[in-house]
């Protein structure tokens, strides 16, 4: 299976993004960057499954519930082979 790694623009909404998808249920859990991958804050969250299925989840929840405000979900994303 596939791990992904979705990275921010700050630690809070990593930690948003975690809730978002465990809410979804499905698996995710912030952590530092790569450094052959970084940007933004330097945190990230570390997702294993479907993408497809977690970007449609923090599309919906990061814009509804979390943050109450619009979020450009235009994230970065890569594909690690584990």
């Amino acid at each position: 299976m596939k791990k992904y790694i979705i990275s921010f623009v700050s630690v809070t909404t990593a930690m948003k993004a975690k809730a978002a998808l465990r809410g979804c249920e499905l698996y995710a859990e912030v952590a530092r960057t790569p450094r052959n991958l970084a940007s933004g804050c330097g945190y990230s969250v570390t997702i294993a499954g479907d993408i497809e299925t977690a970007l449609a989840c923090l599309e919906t929840e990061l814009n509804t519930r979390l943050l109450r405000k619009p979020y450009n979900i235009s994230l970065r994303f890569k594909s690690v082979q584990m």
